[in-house]
């Protein structure tokens, strides 16, 4: 039998990692703003390069219990935890935004609501509106994309970051993890927080628009897919420990990388990108695994831990 939470309300923050884009931010706050319930904090972790951080400071002033931060400039999972370090131990609830996300007016109150009928140690997960079309979470196929949909209740294993509502006690047990400065913190984070005793649930009810931005993105594709191969080795590895499988993952990632950037873009360019993820991600999985060595568990499965990686 669950127990689900019983008494007051608590307190929600709502955290926002930006980087030199300070209209799509006061886009975002606005529709904060806008909501029907309030979060008690908003955290606004700001990676901007120098020339754009006054501008993105001075959106922050115009809304209400926004605490704007300098980010450590280290990537997205280094400026998530930046916000988490904001976030006051009176908060039960904690979201992340993009900058370029727009929240619906009942979004807030409806995280709140599905965190106080979840059962304890839950993370609740909505979807996302993604240029206008509905994107769901789903789970991570054998090369560590997220293409499985869930075959029924309890076949969860995925978020949509943009729509979840964490419980702050998982911040007390695990972090993101910094070697991923794009792409792949979702899964990162999901199956670690199910590693330490966290169960995944979807709600219809929590949705957001993400009206993804131009800026940035072409710096972005060069850690996509070095963030997966690593990310994915890492949980075969160190969070399931299942070392055939990764030692399987580690042979053939890498050659499927290369092979599909020759194959679908058929250009010689990006099979060198290709290369470079490639090297990336082992760089991450040596950083990765002398962390673990450092904290005398090399050989464990990565269970509650606080390990947040200075990034490679």
């Amino acid at each position: 039998m669950t127990t689900t939470r019983h008494g007051p309300r608590g307190e929600v923050a709502l955290c926002i990692c930006t980087r030199n884009r300070p209209g799509e931010l006061r886009r975002a706050l606005a529709s904060v703003a806008a909501s029907s319930v309030q979060p008690a904090r908003i955290v606004v972790s700001d990676d901007s390069d120098d020339d754009v951080r006054a501008q993105t400071a001075e959106v922050c002033r115009e809304f209400a219990r926004v605490t704007h931060v300098t980010g450590p400039r280290r990537g997205l999972s280094a400026n998530r935890n930046n916000c988490l370090t904001r976030v006051p131990a009176d908060v039960d609830l904690v979201l992340f935004v993009d900058d370029d996300v727009v929240v619906p007016r009942e979004f807030v109150g409806a995280a709140m609501e599905a965190f106080l009928r979840a059962p304890e140690r839950t993370v609740v997960t909505g979807f996302e509106y993604r240029d206008g079309v509905r994107v769901l979470p789903h789970n991570p196929s054998f090369w560590g994309h997220q293409e499985k949909p869930p075959t029924g209740e309890g076949d969860l294993h995925a978020i949509c970051i943009n729509a979840t509502a964490f419980p702050r006690s998982l911040f007390d047990l695990i972090r993101f993890d910094e070697l991923l400065r794009y792409g792949s913190d979702e899964i990162d984070i999901c199956v670690r927080a199910e590693n330490a005793g966290f169960r995944v649930l979807f709600d219809p009810a929590l949705f957001v628009y993400h009206e993804r931005s131009p800026v940035n993105r072409d710096e972005y594709v060069e850690f996509q897919d070095a963030s997966r191969l690593y990310a994915t080795y890492k949980r075969y590895r160190w969070v399931e420990g299942r070392p055939v499988k990764a030692t399987l993952y580690a042979l053939l990632a890498p050659a499927h990388v290369v092979a599909s950037a020759a194959v679908r873009r058929r250009r010689l360019r990006d099979v060198f990108v290709a290369l470079r993820a490639v090297a990336k991600a082992r760089r991450y999985a040596q950083v990765y695994r002398r962390s673990r060595a450092a904290d005398g568990k090399p050989g464990r499965r990565d269970r509650s831990e606080q390990d947040v990686v200075s990034a490679a």
